[in-house]
């Protein structure tokens, strides 16, 4: 990630900047992640058992002694070695044929990656700076899942609630605006104790030979329960769905798939005051796929067609109402894609 940039004017003067160059994002840094994992599978005629047990380990090894990294003014190079053991039971009753009910718990276990531990990168023209945190520690989590699943005739549908419960859960904040250099701070800090639940729902149906209809549908809401106020997190999206419908021909040479993606608008409560709070918003994609010889798919597509004008959430967090600059983060218009692709 090095950077280097000598900058003239036209008469070929050396045209001096604020940044120093040259520079890194982050320090010279190993990084060695090792996992283990066995779950069981055991049976009583309609109930079935997955218990299960995870074993991670992260290690960050970041050289203190980058001279480029230390020039460009980041913090002191931070190391880190870290490692869990999760826990995990599954279970799923048969009612019917048709009908499953399912539980879970699953402990959780997320390192910080090198990239949250140890950064150092400003970009003026964007007016952002993301700034290191050398004390981030591991997430440690407490996963809860509850659901119903049912399925018969080409068609499905299931229902998922869950709560997750965080100890020392990282996340990405509006850390404060620089004067100096004019630009908004970002740091990935740790928060002591995080609640997020919320409910999933997810339908496929055959509609004919031909044609598959899919849908899904996502509410989440999250809390930093750390003090005496529960505090709305910043990160958590506003609630989406998404409704699709796929046609494959009969010799299945080519298709088409079209969607729509429908966001609710941003809740002003999650949001600090004087930013920027985004509508929602409805996005159209339309893509073909064609069956070519040689085992190659060829794949054409519209995406956004109805030209819709939009934000998403997480690129304006941060912004203020009136930034000049907040158009510059605004999501493509209609657009178009194209890819091919050769399997074997």
């Amino acid at each position: 990630m090095l950077r280097d940039r000598i900058e003239h004017d036209p008469s070929g003067r050396v045209v001096p900047t604020q940044v120093v160059f040259p520079s890194k994002y982050f320090p010279q840094t190993d990084t060695k992640e090792t996992g283990a994992y066995a779950q069981a599978e055991l049976r009583w005629n309609r109930i079935t058992l997955m218990p299960g047990v995870r074993y991670d380990r992260f290690i960050v090894d970041a050289d203190p002694s980058d001279a480029i990294y230390i020039a460009a003014g980041g913090l002191p190079a931070a190391s880190l070695d870290a490692d869990a053991v999760s826990p995990k039971l599954g279970a799923a009753f048969e009612l019917h044929s048709t009908t499953t009910l399912t539980a879970q718990y699953a402990g959780g276990f997320r390192a910080p990656p090198y990239s949250s531990i140890n950064t150092g990168f400003t970009n003026l023209a964007g007016g952002y700076q993301t700034i290191a945190n050398p004390d981030l520690d591991p997430e440690i989590s407490d996963n809860f899942e509850l659901g119903l699943r049912w399925s018969a005739g080409g068609t499905s549908w299931s229902v998922n609630g869950f709560r997750n419960l965080y100890d020392d859960f990282i996340e990405f904040q509006t850390a404060g605006f620089n004067r100096q250099l004019n630009v908004i701070e970002f740091q990935n800090v740790n928060l002591t104790e995080v609640e997020i639940e919320g409910v999933e729902l997810r339908l496929e149906s055959r509609l004919g030979d031909n044609v598959l209809l899919r849908a899904a549908y996502a509410h989440i809401d999250g809390h930093d329960t750390t003090g005496e106020i529960d505090v709305p997190l910043a990160s958590i999206a506003p609630n989406e769905g998404v409704v699709g419908l796929r046609y494959l021909a009969d010799s299945a040479s080519w298709g088409l798939d079209g969607s729509i993606r429908i966001v609710d608008d941003r809740d002003p409560g999650k949001v600090p005051e004087g930013e920027h709070v985004p509508n929602g918003y409805q996005v159209v994609d339309v893509v073909a796929f064609f069956a070519l010889p040689a085992d190659t798919k060829l794949r054409v597509g519209v995406l956004n067609a109805t030209d819709e004008a939009y934000f998403e959430s997480w690129h304006v967090r941060g912004r203020q109402a009136n930034d000049p600059r907040l158009l510059l983060y605004s999501s493509p218009g209609r657009n178009v894609v194209a890819s091919l692709t050769y399997n074997w």
